[in-house]
């Protein structure tokens, strides 16, 4: 586990800590799976880890804290909001592994994994239509101003487009960016290792 973290990680104090990345997908949702090393030291719910636009039309997070992970997407029609069976004890004080894929057709398709293992689906509400994202990717934080921010911290923070197998997820959450294969790179937009100050 601690080869896989990699030298060290982003720590995030819940208050007003977040790294707004370069990556944007401003635009239609496309799908994209995430994939990120997590400590949590947070004692509340609702605290974004990431996402895109805030709670903007078309903005989607996943947010941790209390008894399930949830996927929240603002949409066209209301809130969608899909929440997955926590069965890792994510507030215990170590890492856990994350791998979120977003399915931009279809609410019910989007999946959760913790520690390479496929979290069962807790509830799922659809109230509308994916539209077109605002913002680009944030993490430690649902947007930059939403006051909703992760306290703890996360390492290895992947992302792919297109989902990922069980199989590949378990194989990423072993390494840092310069072990990955040669096809595990293939799909791979951004790594952000968050090992270091810069």
């Amino acid at each position: 586990q601690a080869d896989a973290i990699g030298v060290g990680s982003a720590l995030f104090d819940g208050t007003d800590d977040v790294i707004t990345t370069g990556y944007d997908t401003s635009g239609a949702p496309i799908d994209v799976t995430y994939s990120f090393w997590l400590k949590s030291s947070q004692t509340s719910d609702n605290n974004g880890v990431f996402g895109h636009g805030g709670v903007n039309a078309g903005a989607f997070h996943i947010n941790r804290g209390g008894d399930k992970p949830m996927l929240y997407v603002g949409d066209s029609g209301g809130t969608r909001v899909r929440k997955w069976d926590d069965t890792s004890a994510q507030d215990d004080g170590n890492w856990h592994h994350w791998a979120v894929f977003f399915d931009s057709d279809d609410m019910t398709g989007c999946k959760c994994y913790v520690d390479g293992v496929l979290l069962g689906v807790n509830a799922t509400t659809n109230t509308g239509t994916f539209t077109a994202y605002s913002e680009g990717l944030n993490i430690g934080g649902d947007t930059a101003s939403s006051g909703r921010y992760y306290e703890g911290n996360i390492a290895q923070f992947g992302v792919w487009t297109g989902e990922l197998t069980q199989e590949q997820i378990q194989s990423i959450m072993e390494k840092t960016y310069e072990e990955l294969t040669a096809s595990e790179k293939t799909d791979l937009v951004s790594w952000y290792p968050l090992d270091a100050a810069a």
